[in-house]
């Protein structure tokens, strides 16, 4: 099984907790979540929801196992699509879950931190 990590937060920044769940899920492999422009208009979010679906079915036809999971969490207008093309596939994708505590350390600026809980299946 394999656990591919579509977003902006490399595997080697997460903490303990949240690299032992994705572990729980199989071989784990980042794809990095590309810059969306916020210029782009639709058939721009399905041409790289489709970019990016065939790639992971790439990625993930390397492995023997059928159980494959995809973490998918970017730009929400593209992580929909890529959610609908992936599901459609029968491919599992999971949300990240955490919570976020905010430090203001001057006027006007602050400090936000997040503490993974868990994984998520979309629905």
């Amino acid at each position: 099984s394999m656990f591919i990590n579509l977003s902006n937060h490399p595997l080697s920044t997460w903490d303990e907790l949240q690299t032992s769940d994705a572990q729980q899920y199989g071989q784990c492999i980042d794809l990095a979540f590309p810059d969306v422009d916020p210029e782009g208009d639709e058939c721009y979010i399905n041409k790289l929801a489709s970019d990016y679906t065939r790639q992971v079915c790439y990625i993930l036809q390397q492995s023997e196992d059928s159980i494959h999971v995809v973490h998918v969490m970017g730009e929400l207008n593209l992580t929909y699509a890529l959610v609908c093309e992936l599901s459609k596939r029968g491919i599992t994708c999971v949300a990240s879950t955490s919570n976020r505590t905010i430090k203001e350390i001057a006027k006007g600026k602050k400090e936000v931190f997040f503490s993974f809980k868990r994984f998520r299946k979309y629905i």
